[in-house]
């Protein structure tokens, strides 16, 4: 919200994408980043269909919470896959923003989805198009051989 205000061409015009260096910087020094990101997975634990809610990347841990649960519940994430797959958001992603344009004036983002796969199972990260290069370099600076 704030940075709409500080720039109100992000009101009309979408963000553009970055390939997230400082963020990575960020979590290697010990800090943080939350990105909004639908989840979905086979994994005992996560849901299976896409539930909203909000990733935490750190150093040590992944971890996402939902938004719309009593409970607010944090899940942790199993960060050790073996392969890294990205594609848009279509169909398969009921619920979820295309991109565009909101009465042909308001930009609307798109999503993107991030597959993490290991030999037990698959774990779909779906976050704004603007987040896909911190998502994707996290999990591939942590993939397994």
């Amino acid at each position: 919200m704030w940075g709409v205000l500080r720039h109100p061409s992000r009101f009309i015009t979408p963000g553009g994408k970055f390939d997230g260096d400082l963020d990575i910087a960020a979590i290697e020094a010990g800090g943080s980043r939350r990105v909004s990101c639908f989840l979905r997975g086979t994994f005992d634990g996560l849901p299976r269909k896409l539930k909203q809610g909000t990733l935490v990347l750190s150093e040590g841990d992944v971890s996402w919470k939902p938004y719309w649960d009593l409970r607010k519940t944090s899940v942790d994430i199993r960060a050790e896959y073996r392969f890294v797959s990205t594609r848009d958001a279509d169909e398969r992603e009921p619920r979820v923003k295309r991109g565009g344009k909101a009465h042909g004036v308001v930009a609307v983002p798109s999503f993107s989805v991030v597959s993490c796969s290991s030999d037990d199972g698959t774990v779909d990260f779906v976050v704004p198009a603007v987040d896909e290069a911190l998502v994707v370099r996290y999990f591939k600076d942590r993939l397994i051989s």
